[in-house]
């Protein structure tokens, strides 16, 4: 008879139940923290982007306003400004061109993030 009342008995489950909810919490916690963490990273990420797409615009900008190659590339040590005739081409670091700009005169005949022939 004392078996069947400890088997239907509910005062030891109370440990486990505290060591499950634990698990719960924790694991609540760490998606939290890592979530956290991603949102971060993306922010940074879009930081750095929105940087230097602002600093390509300003490159243009300057183009537009009449600026010389030279003027351009030691304004923004960065890239690599290379102006002929009415367009401007500017590499990066590693050569590859991230913005491509055409003008006649004072107009904006093209202006690409990337080079013309993509």
């Amino acid at each position: 008879m004392k078996s069947k009342q400890i088997l239907k008995s509910k005062k030891g489950i109370a440990l486990e139940n505290a060591i499950l909810f634990m698990v719960i919490v924790f694991s609540f916690c760490a998606l939290l923290t890592s979530l956290s963490l991603y949102g971060l990273s993306l922010t940074k990420l879009e930081k750095s982007t929105l940087d230097n797409r602002v600093a390509l615009e300003q490159i243009g900008e300057d183009f537009l306003a009449g600026d010389t190659a030279e003027t351009l590339n030691t304004n923004y040590e960065n890239y690599t400004c290379e102006v002929a005739d009415n367009t401007l081409t500017v590499k990066n670091t590693d050569g590859t061109v991230v913005l491509y700009i055409v003008k006649d005169g004072k107009t904006i005949i093209q202006w690409r993030y990337s080079s013309p022939a993509e």
